[in-house]
């Protein structure tokens, strides 16, 4: 930071003042980050529509909203800083009508059930998916076929081995439950 002061900001206001905005302000963005608490920075990626930002709302805010989500394009295509820090967090876009949210929470269970956003089940089939995931009694009785019964067994496996302590660790393509 001395060097930049003392060295590289004479220099390059002589010799390159168009580029020393660019600079500056990467500069005062390092201060900032220097004067911030310790903490751990983490990057999810991943192609559009598969949960990312569902994972890191569910992380880090749990039933309130800090990143768009809900499987209907690349809302995140740009790197996106969550930072985790009050107890009060932000909530969905007040503009958000009810109707979107829900939207996009039926978009969000059709990729986790079906494994496409746009999946064609009703509602109810996917109601009773989740419950079943969630060890959970039907309400509807939806018979799931095959590929999202197959998903759906998986998923419960994985919530089961978290509530019971167990580390869900992905080996090549086949996933196990480690201890």
């Amino acid at each position: 930071m001395n060097w930049f002061d003392q060295q590289a900001k004479p220099f390059l206001s002589a010799h390159a003042p168009e580029k020393l905005p660019s600079l500056q302000s990467d500069y005062e963005r390092l201060q900032r980050l220097i004067a911030r608490p310790d903490h751990i920075t983490v990057c999810f990626l991943g192609n559009s529509g598969v949960g990312k930002s569902t994972l890191l709302n569910a992380l880090a805010a749990d039933e309130a909203q800090v990143l768009p989500a809900g499987g209907i394009g690349p809302l995140t295509a740009q790197a996106t800083e969550v930072l985790f820090d009050a107890p009060e967090l932000a909530s969905a876009d007040e503009g958000d009508a009810p109707s979107d949210n829900l939207e996009g929470l039926i978009k969000q269970a059709r990729n986790i059930v079906c494994g496409k956003q746009f999946a064609e089940q009703p509602l109810e089939y996917l109601v009773d998916a989740l419950r079943f995931a969630c060890s959970m009694e039907p309400k509807w009785d939806a018979r799931l076929d095959d590929a999202d019964m197959q998903r759906v067994i998986r998923i419960r496996r994985i919530l089961a081995a978290g509530k019971s302590g167990q580390v869900h660790e992905r080996k090549s393509q086949a996933r196990t439950f480690a201890t």
